[in-house]
């Protein structure tokens, strides 16, 4: 009889024809579903359980094979004070680059060169260190374009992924 209706009358109509009140409540199957709740809390207690995740960042235990990127980190607040920390640095490290450069193209010796080899590999290094911490965030969702830009430029390793010998030639 109710199907029968079809799209014809609003749905609270036919509601309250069928039960009786035209609004919808949880609390009949909540109280069917009490002895099983109950007990689901108490297992949760003896066994130490806390529902939901009370650590902001808490991941549950990945089993082995499980897909890739799942544990990336997707907080921008953290990845903001990341981008914060590689960019303070980053100025030092190509501050003295650039020093050793113009040093090197204004006096070219073989101890200008040593120098200006030695500030490239700690380039080299500064990329791969933060290019690898940058890499554990995933970017897709974040509403700062800066951020995300910044950081996909530092997950792309270009040279420094290189080994040592390589970076030397």
């Amino acid at each position: 009889e109710v199907l029968r209706v079809g799209s014809s009358r609003p749905w609270q109509e036919v509601l309250q024809d069928l039960t009786g009140s035209n609004t919808l409540d949880a609390r009949p199957l909540l109280d069917y579903f009490q002895p099983v709740s109950q007990w689901l809390q108490e297992q949760n207690q003896r066994h130490g359980e806390v529902l939901g995740w009370p650590e902001y960042q808490w991941r549950p235990p990945l089993p082995d094979g499980y897909p890739e990127g799942i544990d990336l980190v997707t907080d921008e607040a953290e990845a903001g004070a990341f981008v914060e920390e590689y960019d303070r640095v980053y100025q030092v490290v190509l501050n003295e680059y650039v020093e050793a450069s113009w040093n090197h193209n204004t006096n070219i010796t073989s101890e200008t060169s040593r120098i200006l080899l030695q500030k490239h590999m700690q380039m080299a290094n500064h990329s791969l260190k933060y290019g690898l911490r940058a890499r554990r965030f995933d970017v897709t969702h974040f509403q700062n374009t800066t951020t995300k830009r910044i950081m996909r430029k530092v997950q792309d390793l270009e040279h420094a992924a290189l080994a040592p010998e390589e970076l030397e030639e």
